[in-house]
């Protein structure tokens, strides 16, 4: 019996590191994100331009490991009157090159997204866009385009961003996969076509999902406390 004990005690251990899956959300629905797009700073700040900006995020696992979304733009992004450093608005990105919607992307404007990390621990095991969608584009003939590094192409027409859990399941848009390994070459761009209707839209919410390796005394305490509920469970049927 004490044997058994042990070994089943053994094995909530070992279940204990597996690696954690994490989501983070930037922009889109406010009940749906984990953080608005005015997070993401540029335009003086960290040596950036009006054409650059970024949002970092660090992972609930392991502290150390730091996710960057990066944006670039081929006009300046729409910048917050206040805060100027920051973006403007909060569901979604927007460009500003004069003309037309100053907080949305249309005519021949563009925003480009790529990523990258910062892993000192080497905990990080996976990672994907999970979803992602536009912001206004929502008219019928509005066409919203994402163009990944190998020039495929995904449009999404009259996106309803107002509606619940609406965000596109990447995996199934014939882009290139993002992974943890490359980083370096990854890119998902978001345009306008105005071939059906004119369109005024924006980059809207963007999910993250990766894995994490839990630290050593994170799964350690964790096999621990299992254990020790595992053990005083079996004693008491004895």
């Amino acid at each position: 019996m004490k044997r058994n004990i042990i070994i089943a005690a053994l094995m909530v251990v070992g279940l204990a590191q597996a690696d954690i899956t994490e989501n983070h959300q930037v922009g889109g629905r406010v009940e749906s994100r984990d953080a608005a797009w005015n997070n993401a700073v540029g335009n003086g700040a960290l040596g950036l331009d009006d054409k650059h900006a970024q949002y970092t995020f660090a992972s609930a696992t392991d502290s150390q490991l730091e996710i960057t979304v990066h944006l670039e733009a081929n006009y300046a992004f729409d910048w917050d009157a206040t805060i100027p450093t920051e973006l403007d608005n909060t569901p979604h990105v927007g460009v500003n090159d004069g003309v037309g919607n100053a907080g949305r992307i249309d005519g021949d404007e563009w925003v480009k997204v790529t990523i990258s990390y910062v892993d000192p621990n080497n905990n990080l095991t996976s990672l994907k866009v999970n979803e992602f969608g536009a912001y206004w584009g929502n008219n019928a003939t509005e066409t919203t385009v994402f163009t990944d590094a190998s020039a495929n192409s995904y449009d999404l027409i009259g996106f309803q961003h107002a509606a619940p859990e609406v965000l596109i399941d990447y995996s199934t848009t014939g882009l290139d996969a993002l992974t943890k390994d490359n980083t370096g070459t990854w890119s998902m761009t978001v345009s306008a076509d105005d071939t059906l209707g004119i369109t005024t839209t924006g980059l809207g919410g963007f999910e993250l999902e990766y894995t994490v390796v839990p630290e050593p005394a994170t799964f350690g305490l964790l096999g621990l406390a299992g254990a020790v509920i595992f053990i005083k469970r079996k004693l008491m049927k004895i």
